[in-house]
């Protein structure tokens, strides 16, 4: 996926991990975990399928593919 960096992204993936190095591997390369629909800005910075984002007050790596412009619709639910 081409990614316009003037468009908001957001994860499209149960849960990923926020990487401090674009690897595959997690391990002891987590930066933080983050959820499907969570907002992710990208930077400029990009490396092979990876691309560096801003998300949750944090700058880290994720792959492309985990991304999506559609964002997702949030129901919360309240009871008494």
């Amino acid at each position: 996926m081409a990614l316009d960096l003037n468009e908001p992204y957001f994860i499209n993936e149960r849960d990923v991990v926020l990487r401090r190095k674009p690897i595959d591997s997690a391990k002891n390369n987590e930066v933080n975990h983050l959820l499907i629909g969570d907002y992710a800005e990208c930077t400029s910075r990009t490396h092979g399928e990876w691309v560096e984002v801003n998300s949750r007050n944090d700058t880290g790596w994720l792959k492309k593919e985990w991304l999506t412009n559609n964002r997702f619709l949030e129901i919360n639910l309240v009871v008494n």
